[in-house]
């Protein structure tokens, strides 16, 4: 799901979990602003909105882990 912005929570920008429905909120200004503080608290925003726990259980299925030889 998209960021959007909440009229019952004050206007805060909202980001929800693609995978459980875990949900966010931020008093950020501006939606690049609010994006910025969901990816510091572990929140993944691209390709697939996920919470910091989804993300840890998904992450070699978003971004593979490089093959290093050795």
């Amino acid at each position: 799901m998209m960021p959007h912005r909440d009229p019952l929570s004050g206007g805060r920008w909202v980001f929800r979990c693609d995978h459980c429905d875990h949900c966010y909120r931020t008093v950020a200004q501006s939606r690049p602003q609010a994006e910025l503080y969901a990816r510091m608290n572990g929140w993944t925003t691209a390709p697939t909105m996920l919470c910091p726990g989804c993300a840890t259980l998904f992450a070699g299925e978003i971004a593979p882990l490089a093959h290093v030889e050795g």
